[in-house]
């Protein structure tokens, strides 16, 4: 822990990385990566990034128009998955983090939101250049601010519910 934030070693696979078999890990997907990379290093010291995010809504195309309104996020696939009978939107951050976006599948009744403070996954980070400025843009596409802003030794912070009661927290480094 530093300055009062976890924070992570960076996963040690890196695109480009060979194989015994000469095929190279880019040339994979993410899971298919870990486990080659797993079986590579006989199982031993393998570190894991975070493959998307994936959030519910009763609405998923409404949900991901905000996401990409809001933080510009690109909307990769649109569709209803067969099997499941879900709307399932997948979308992807600037910084290339996928987001997906889905409905109740056939038969399922979402539960409710809660932007709260609350165990389990409670919010998700978004950097922000200027925190004043982007909770206005964003209370006009309907966030509420929850939060904040609170002034730390390292940055600004604030908590705000997004659409389908999603806590998030923007983040403004200070200079210095």
């Amino acid at each position: 822990m530093l300055d009062g934030v976890w924070r992570m070693p960076a996963p040690h696979v890196r695109a480009g990385r060979g194989t015994d078999s000469g095929q190279r890990l880019d040339d994979c997907s993410g899971a298919e990566q870990r486990s080659k990379q797993h079986a590579q290093d006989g199982g031993r010291n393998v570190s894991y990034a975070i493959n998307h995010i994936h959030l519910k809504a009763h609405d998923p195309a409404k949900s991901a128009a905000w996401w990409v309104e809001a933080f510009n996020f690109r909307i990769i696939s649109d569709t209803v998955r067969e099997g499941p009978g879900d709307r399932f939107v997948t979308c992807e951050s600037e910084n290339g983090i996928r987001v997906n976006i889905s409905g109740a599948r056939t038969g399922e009744a979402l539960g409710p939101g809660d932007a709260g403070v609350h165990e389990g996954l409670e919010h998700f980070g978004l950097d922000s250049s200027d925190l004043e400025t982007d909770i206005a843009r964003l209370e006009q596409l309907g966030a509420t601010l929850l939060d904040g802003p609170i002034e730390g030794p390292a940055a600004r912070i604030c908590f705000m519910r997004a659409p389908d009661d999603v806590r998030i927290e923007l983040i403004q480094r200070l200079q210095g």
